[in-house]
């Protein structure tokens, strides 16, 4: 098979438990690249958080950002795509999270917002290595045209009791997935990882049987399922693995690498 077009998600995957990017996979991308194949990035994370990753990667490429709600042309900068959510569905969101007494996160500029500083917030940083920022009221922030994403963030017992009822009355009007077991993601309903990485691929010209994806979680599996070789990680959710078209290893092994290795027929 000829591959063109590698596409990756950001935590869990090509990132360490240690929120690393390994020498080896950076290695692997670089020899990828290195035979005509780009690499991409398509991540729930905002430009903020991820700007950090890409300044150590080879090359300039599109990335998706929000869930694909955003995809960014890395060499100058440019908004390629945008899809946010509407106000009235942001507004909604907003009130069932303050009456299920639930935190919740707006973002500008790629910087998650939150109402209440507390336990969740500070789980939010240690994840992403975000910075978290509090202010008053989101309100203005959730009645403006630019969410591309809202989050809930909550004990992962917490978002197993809610996320049925999120999913049942807004799944019409956003994409609600669940990017792991503490949090809940809202983008526009066209915005999921399949959507950018179908996007992305029609820029570069390249058909989905010579694309590859990698990712771990439920939100991942719109791009694992279009792309020609969709690829679980092993450390991914058993949803996740069975609908793969194989499994590597684990973020913590060098699964990139590992999978770059042998669908591209290489050293590593």
């Amino acid at each position: 098979m000829d591959h063109k077009l590698i596409a990756l998600d950001l935590d869990g995957t090509l990132l360490d438990s240690r929120k690393k990017i390994s020498q080896r996979n950076i290695a692997a991308i670089q020899k990828a690249e290195e035979l005509g194949c780009k690499v991409v990035l398509i991540t729930g994370r905002g430009n903020s958080t991820v700007k950090p990753y890409l300044d150590i990667l080879p090359g300039r490429e599109l990335t998706g950002y929000f869930q694909g709600a955003l995809v960014v042309d890395e060499f100058n900068g440019l908004e390629m795509y945008r899809t946010a959510l509407k106000k009235s569905v942001c507004e909604s969101i907003y009130l069932d999270a303050i009456k299920r007494r639930l935190s919740i996160q707006a973002y500008k500029n790629g910087d998650a917002y939150v109402e209440d500083y507390n336990e969740n917030a500070m789980f939010y940083e240690k994840t992403t290595g975000a910075r978290v920022k509090y202010v008053d009221s989101l309100e203005p922030m959730i009645l403006s045209d630019d969410n591309f994403k809202l989050l809930i963030n909550a004990e992962p017992g917490t978002i197993a009791r809610n996320f049925d009822f999120f999913r049942n009355k807004y799944s019409h009007d956003a994409n609600v997935v669940l990017s792991c077991e503490r949090f809940i993601e809202f983008t526009h309903k066209d915005a999921d990882k399949g959507n950018a990485l179908k996007y992305i691929a029609s820029r570069y010209g390249v058909d989905r049987k010579n694309i590859i994806a990698m990712g771990d979680q439920m939100n991942d599996l719109p791009m694992l399922t279009w792309a020609g070789v969709g690829v679980a990680m092993g450390n991914a959710t058993d949803d996740v693995k069975s609908r793969a078209d194989m499994v590597t290893l684990s973020n913590d092994e060098d699964g990139v690498a590992c999978a770059i290795a042998r669908l591209l027929e290489i050293e590593v």
